[in-house]
């Protein structure tokens, strides 16, 4: 097993509990011969950088997925499945017709 992966399975073992963690990291820190606090230091940094790393990758992909997969699902989105719904189409008249109302002089 990796030093990083050691390092999180320690805290993953901890459970939340501080004092734990620090007597398991303390054992990772003994079994690898690390004579620097710092480098336990490093790896935690290592580690949260890698989980925010994850985190905004399965957030992206999740994203993507709910996306139209073809030019007919895109349309619907667009023009609106529904037209109680008014989709986007009905937002794009509302900001040209301001857009016009503005550009002549008017109020909105």
């Amino acid at each position: 097993m990796h030093a990083t992966e050691r390092v999180a399975f320690a805290a993953e073992l901890a459970h939340g509990d501080r004092e734990r963690q620090q007597a398991l990291v303390a054992t990772v820190q003994h079994d690898l011969f690390w004579q620097s606090r710092d480098t336990v230091q490093i790896y935690n940094h290592a580690i949260s950088n890698a989980e925010a790393h994850e985190q905004l990758q399965t957030a992206y992909i999740d994203r993507l997925k709910t996306q139209p997969r073809s030019a007919r699902e895109a349309a619907a989105v667009i023009v609106g499945s529904d037209a109680a719904e008014g989709g986007l189409a009905q937002e794009a008249v509302q900001r040209l017709a301001r857009l016009n109302r503005l550009r002549s002089g008017g109020s909105s």
